[in-house]
């Protein structure tokens, strides 16, 4: 059980290791291209498409 345990601890070490790279390139990537804005996120097919309150305007908190 002891192997198992180490073999977990192993996997976990590597998975944070690889997604601290990941964030190392997309932060690296954000900087060398600071006039490129993200593309938004795709609306999937079955989600309601939900507008942001004005300011101000209706439905808003008072």
């Amino acid at each position: 059980m002891s192997t198992e345990r180490r073999q977990t601890d192993h996997h976990e070490e590597l998975r944070i290791e690889g997604l601290r790279a990941l964030a190392r390139v997309i932060v690296r990537h954000a900087l060398a291209n600071p006039d490129r804005e993200p593309d938004p996120p795709e609306e999937s097919a079955g989600a309601p498409v939900r507008k942001a309150a004005e300011p101000g305007g209706e439905g808003g908190a008072p």
